[in-house]
C-alpha cells in the first residue's frame, strides 16, 4: 500500500527506519542446533522409540531410517502369496 500510494522513496525510508518488535513465542533456529543435531545423530537421551523385538530387524530400520520417526507399522497376512 505505501508503494502505491506513497511511493518507492518512502517505502524505503520506511523500511530503513523500522524498528525489531518481539514476537512472543518466535525462536531463532540457531538456539535449538545443537539440540536438533544431536537428535539426528542419535546422542540425545533415550527418545529413540522401542525395540521391534528383533535385533536384525532393529539394525536394518536404524540403518535405512538415520531419524527416528513416529512409528513404523508392519503388516503380514496369513496364506498370502505363499
Amino acid at each position: 500500500m505505501v508503494l502505491m500510494y506513497l511511493g518507492p522513496q518512502v517505502l524505503k525510508e520506511v523500511i530503513e527506519n523500522a524498528e525489531l518488535y518481539p514476537i512472543s513465542g518466535l525462536f531463532n533456529f540457531k538456539d535449538y542446533f545443537a539440540e536438533i543435531d544431536a537428535y539426528y545423530h542419535r546422542s540425545f537421551g533415550d527418545g529413540f522409540g522401542i525395540s521391534t523385538g528383533w535385533r536384525n530387524l532393529d539394525e536394518l530400520y536404524n540403518d535405512y531410517c538415520p531419524v527416528p520417526i513416529d512409528g513404523l507399522v508392519i503388516v503380514a497376512c496369513r496364506k498370502r502369496d505363499k
